[in-house]
């Protein structure tokens, strides 16, 4: 019983940790998106010149 509970453990903490790496992961991508995104939008923040008709 013991032994069980101890992989039980071992199995809870693996999952925990992949949590963990997919949380860190995600948050990653979204910094590195949202940079991307401002860096994206800076180069087009002026409007296209008005064409007179």
């Amino acid at each position: 019983m013991y032994f069980k509970e101890q992989n039980m453990d071992n199995e809870y903490t693996k999952k925990l940790n992949e949590i963990q790496k997919l949380k860190k992961s995600s948050l990653e991508d979204y910094i590195s998106f949202v940079d991307f995104v401002m860096k994206w939008y800076k180069v087009d923040t002026t409007p296209p010149p008005i064409k007179r008709v």
